[in-house]
């Protein structure tokens, strides 16, 4: 499924999800195992890049640029 949601994240939640799933990829990693869904990683990018449009754009003109895409 490659339909696009629009869910409602604090920047607190922004950041608390992307740093709960590098750490999580990072134990599953360290202990040598495939992660069970490895799309994980490209929603993990795709997260770090709307974070990094947040810091520099109002909330509104970053959710404009993400609906563009």
């Amino acid at each position: 499924m490659t339909e696009q949601i629009s869910i409602p994240f604090s920047w607190d939640d922004l950041c608390d999800t992307i740093h709960y799933i590098e750490w999580k990829v990072q134990d599953i990693d360290e202990a040598g195992e495939d992660l069970e869904y490895p799309n994980i990683i490209k929603v993990l990018k795709r997260l770090e890049y709307i974070q990094s449009r947040m810091r520099y754009n109002p909330t509104d003109k970053v959710q404009e640029m993400i609906s563009q895409e």
